[in-house]
């Protein structure tokens, strides 16, 4: 099972893409992405998620 990382819209995209490439088993989205909560989604919304 591989860890699985939801990121704020705000965050550089950066940050995904280094985390990415340390362990490419890792699952990350970022909110605003297909397949993700759209933006502007309210944190408690995420922190249930």
């Amino acid at each position: 099972m591989s860890l699985k990382y939801l990121l704020d819209e705000n965050l550089h995209p950066i940050y995904k893409r280094q985390l990415i490439e340390s362990n490419p088993n890792l699952v990350v989205w970022k909110i605003g992405e297909p397949n993700s909560h759209p933006l502007s989604t309210l944190d408690p919304e995420i922190l249930c998620w």
